[in-house]
């Protein structure tokens, strides 16, 4: 009990009557369950073992007059759930007075004096130490048995989900197979909107790609062209003419071949520097908008539109195997989160290689 929070926070007086009241429901909870057992032959012949003078009393004394005392404890209980609402009203905890009842319904229903609405009191335990746990007054976090509810609740809704979101993957991707238009209302409401966004995204990748990595493999690229040059003019008769010329002719042609190929790469050079300056943005963002636009339109060729489908099936393919993942079990053999991500890239690889063909 973190008795200091509690005062700090003025809520010493609430909290008296918080556990009073805890008190109070677990003994009738205790009373109900001990009244309903002892209607169970093994139950009664186990007390009646241990007890059987008490068992005699109390079913001639207390078990007839259970209903009035059960009344006792609902009176109690009913006094108050009408001050906490009075309070409610007064510091004006709701937007509206009459919203308490609804919002604290099991409190009302807990009121019945029915069995199959007595259990329901189990839940005002329960909203109680919440309610203590908000101000500070207890830490239930550090309570095995919530531990082990919030371990294994975690469990069920993962597993839950990750059934639901493998069914909708799998659907998705039978629309996409079967040629409904799910692609095209991928297109017009969520990739066209963003069609600014995705082409500067696009424009300012080519220019930092093209100024980092052009200088590394400028040499690279320079021999591939003069190849390519060497081979092409060996093949072109006119430039073979020009070797025939008596004298001069090898050294006309070396000199041809040379400066063809000091243009090309001027040329090719100039363009990839012009890529990656920031005064082309306007270009860059024209060329890869035109690209941008034929990718998205709907009149593209049945070649095209087959390898989009294809694409987004074994995407959705990847996400559907990480989903299956059993991620919970992974967690709890890591030692850290960096071990966590660690163990889930080596299940996702193994994963992806079990299902290779």
């Amino acid at each position: 009990m973190n008795f200091s929070a509690i005062r700090k926070q003025g809520q010493l007086g609430f909290f008296l009557v918080d556990v009073f009241m805890v008190l109070l429901l677990l003994l009738n909870l205790l009373a109900i369950l001990f009244d309903s057992l002892l209607t169970v032959s093994w139950f009664l012949d186990a007390v009646r073992s241990v007890a059987d003078s008490f068992v005699i009393w109390y079913q001639s004394v207390v078990s007839p007059r259970f209903f009035q005392i059960d009344l006792v404890f609902i009176a109690i209980f009913l006094l108050e759930f009408l001050v906490r609402w009075v309070l409610a009203v007064l510091y004006r905890t709701h937007h509206r007075w009459f919203f308490f009842p609804f919002i604290h319904w099991y409190d009302v229903i807990g009121l019945v004096p029915l069995a199959g609405f007595r259990v329901l009191r189990l839940l005002r335990v329960i909203s109680i130490a919440l309610r203590l746990q908000r101000v500070g007054a207890i830490d239930m976090t550090n309570w095995w048995p919530v531990r082990f509810l919030i371990k294994y609740y975690g469990v069920l809704i993962q597993e839950l989900t990750d059934r639901v979101t493998i069914n909708i993957i799998s659907r998705v991707q039978a629309e996409t197979r079967n040629g409904t238009p799910v692609l095209e209302h991928i297109v017009d409401e969520v990739v066209v909107p963003r069609q600014s966004a995705l082409v500067e995204w696009l424009s300012h990748r080519i220019e930092t790609s093209v100024g980092r990595n052009f200088s590394a493999y400028e040499t690279q690229l320079k021999r591939y062209v003069n190849k390519r040059l060497h081979s092409a003019i060996r093949q072109n008769r006119d430039v073979s003419r020009i070797e025939s010329i008596p004298v001069v002719g090898r050294q006309v042609r070396s000199t041809v071949e040379a400066t063809i190929a000091d243009i090309v790469n001027r040329v090719v050079s100039d363009t990839l520097h012009d890529l990656a300056s920031t005064h082309n943005r306007v270009f860059v963002s024209e060329l890869v908008s035109i690209l941008f636009e034929a990718i998205a339109d709907r009149d593209v060729d049945e070649q095209l539109a087959q390898t989009v489908a294809q694409t987004v099936n074994e995407a959705l393919e990847i996400v559907k195997k990480h989903v299956a993942i059993k991620q919970w079990q992974l967690r709890d053999s890591a030692a850290d989160e960096e071990e966590f991500r660690a163990l889930l890239r080596d299940e996702f690889m193994r994963v992806a290689r079990s299902a290779e063909p």
